[in-house]
């Protein structure tokens, strides 16, 4: 399809503000409930494919649940840790350990055997750290420590509030000693944003930088988009958009009507912020709003090749999730430094988020050449490729494991 037939056909499958209505009644049924989150998975013990003779055993408070889903299922590609979480267990077997996994926020497990290593993620990673004090204890950190987040949120929201006077509640995440009770941090944000943690006080010298990766992304020859796709730029994020600058880049393409930007996010649970933003996600013809989309659809295949950019200025991130299978797939980034991610020079990275910035980098983005373009696309597409491949995540993580085990052995 030209890429006006495919803003159209993405334009029939946006969710209406009808459609938003009754996502909204679904989260106040979840919250008279009582039902807020997902129900904590129950421990996966001894997992397929452990050693009948392991050397030892680990214990990984991360996702439990992807060892009751089918490694196909559309819920492992809704979020790109859940293939990683699946190799990291897989690497620890191939060095010979056996390996429980109980979910990282069930605070009620209490181990029941003797655990040679404890990796993972909090809240249930300093409870059972302290429990644990002979094990090596590995930190596995997906994001830039939580006071950095918490400080950049109060900052946002205090923006937004002046902006537009619209107030909404922080979503704050609760301080935690793992990085002082951990013996390594597994990192997989750059190198660049190691001083977030220094300016926390949080030891550098335990980080070991394992990367990112995904294979999941949408494999289109950039040279099959025209130069119409330089009109359309893609946002996806997940919770907290205030933070993530959702709020900032609506204010922006508000503005710009001859430019289309699409926006993949959880309706459900940012269902406030949706409905304080209703007039620009559901009433303005060139913002597409089309909540959750599985990125192993058709529908999202046909989102990557209308689009030419991502845009994501967010405020707090580790190797942005999204961005990597945007620039995976050819999508040239408009992003910011807390993404902590590296694109080679092949693209932006804002100088900072404010409104201004990001409305002069779209502007000049929309204003570049195709043959300019094309030329940045292939150059991203064949960047990621190098340095956010799964396999080249795998890598990584074995040589950090590999180092750690080695000491220990030393």
């Amino acid at each position: 399809m030209e890429n006006q037939e495919l803003v159209s056909y993405i334009r029939k499958k946006r969710v209406s503000f009808t459609g938003f209505v009754f996502i909204v009644l679904k989260r106040v049924l979840m919250m008279l409930t009582g039902r807020k989150h997902e129900p904590v998975t129950p421990p996966q013990l001894n997992i397929p494919g452990n050693p009948e003779n392991p050397k030892g055993w680990v214990l990984i408070s991360y996702i439990a649940e992807v060892y009751l889903r089918d490694r196909n299922d559309p819920w492992i590609r809704g979020h790109a840790n859940r293939e990683r979480a699946l190799i990291i267990s897989g690497i620890f077997q191939k060095f010979g350990y056996a390996v429980d996994v109980i979910d990282c926020n069930d605070l009620k497990f209490v181990p029941k055997k003797k655990y040679d290593i404890l990796f993972g993620q909090d809240p249930a990673f300093p409870v059972l750290a302290k429990m644990m004090p002979d094990a090596i204890k590995i930190f596995y950190s997906t994001a830039l420590p939580e006071v950095q987040y918490n400080d950049e949120n109060a900052r946002r929201f205090s923006d937004l509030k002046k902006r537009r006077r619209i107030r909404l509640k922080p979503s704050t995440r609760k301080i935690h000693d793992s990085y002082q009770l951990t013996d390594w941090i597994f990192y997989i944000g750059n190198r660049a944003s190691y001083t977030h943690f220094s300016k926390y006080e949080i030891d550098v010298l335990k980080i070991l930088h394992v990367s990112t990766g995904r294979n999941d992304h949408i494999e289109i020859n950039p040279e099959a988009k025209d130069k119409n796709a330089i009109k359309n730029f893609l946002y996806v994020g997940s919770w907290n958009p205030v933070n993530r600058g959702l709020d900032r880049v609506l204010e922006v393409f508000a503005k710009k009507p001859d430019l289309n930007l699409i926006v993949c996010t959880d309706l459900l649970y940012n269902s406030v912020f949706a409905w304080k933003f209703k007039k620009e996600l559901f009433f303005t013809p060139n913002i597409l709003t089309m909540g959750f989309v599985d990125t192993g659809s058709e529908l999202f295949r046909s989102i990557v090749k209308a689009c030419a950019w991502q845009i994501y200025p967010s405020g707090s991130e580790a190797a942005a999730s999204s961005v990597v299978l945007g620039i995976r797939s050819g999508l040239v980034p408009i992003i910011s430094n807390e993404c902590a991610l590296d694109i080679g020079g092949h693209g932006w990275i804002l100088p900072d988020c404010s409104v201004e910035t990001i409305e002069r980098h779209v502007s000049n983005a929309a204003e570049m050449s195709y043959p300019e373009w094309l030329k940045m696309s292939k150059s991203i597409k064949e960047y990621a490729s190098d340095n956010y491949s799964i396999e080249n995540f795998e890598k990584m993580f074995t040589s950090a494991l590999s180092s750690v085990l080695g000491s220990r052995d030393n």
